[in-house]
């Protein structure tokens, strides 16, 4: 089990953005990485025939730059610390639209899931720049809804 020091983020659109930033990374990187909405992070350790090469996902991305997961191996949110396995789970509830479930790290923002989830595209495909800009939208409207609740704490 990875037990890291640095917690993760409480707040949904920090989440989403850390976890965007990492598969910009990733998608800079290019091998041994591919993106593939399936796959948590899976890795395959190198051949005499073939590099090592690892699939992942959007949470994927946050195991292999952020949590320094290797590329050779097989990683799920499983293998993390209680509070990195809530917030990895909490990256893929909302890249399937399940707003209320990602917003379950402890984030007290009431986020306006109707809207979010009409943002998301559920056909995601596995080429990321064709829906990256999709997910940077998202992650505004998630920011904006915070910054809203913040404006209103403060009354």
């Amino acid at each position: 089990m990875y037990d890291l020091r640095n917690p993760p983020p409480a707040s949904l659109p920090v989440l989403l953005k850390l976890a965007l930033d990492d598969l910009e990374r990733i998608i800079a990187a290019g091998d041994p990485y591919t993106v593939d909405v399936a796959a948590w992070h899976h890795g395959e350790a190198a051949t005499p025939y073939r590099p090592a090469r690892c699939n992942v996902c959007l949470a994927g991305a946050v195991m292999a730059m952020r949590l320094a997961a290797p590329a050779d191996a097989v990683v799920t949110p499983a293998d993390f610390c209680p509070a990195w396995r809530r917030a990895l789970e909490a990256i893929d509830a909302l890249r399937c639209g399940e707003v209320d479930i990602a917003a379950d790290i402890g984030d007290p923002v009431q986020y306006p899931a109707d809207h979010i989830r009409r943002l998301i595209n559920p056909e995601m495909s596995n080429i990321p720049n064709e829906w990256l800009a999709e997910w940077r939208e998202v992650q505004f409207e998630l920011e904006r809804a915070a910054d809203v609740a913040d404006e209103v704490g403060d009354d």
